[in-house]
């Protein structure tokens, strides 16, 4: 995740739980980078 905290990407995504970012984490990078974008708008 680049050196990014977890709870930080945990509370961009707007997960209550950490387990739930968890199973994001372990996308492919491009796809992460795709869900950042979106959630910035």
């Amino acid at each position: 995740m680049r050196g990014t905290p977890q709870r930080a990407i945990q509370e961009l995504a707007g997960h209550a739980k950490s387990s739930t970012t968890e199973i994001y984490m372990h996308l492919a990078p491009r796809a992460l980078q795709d869900a950042i974008r979106n959630l910035r708008g």
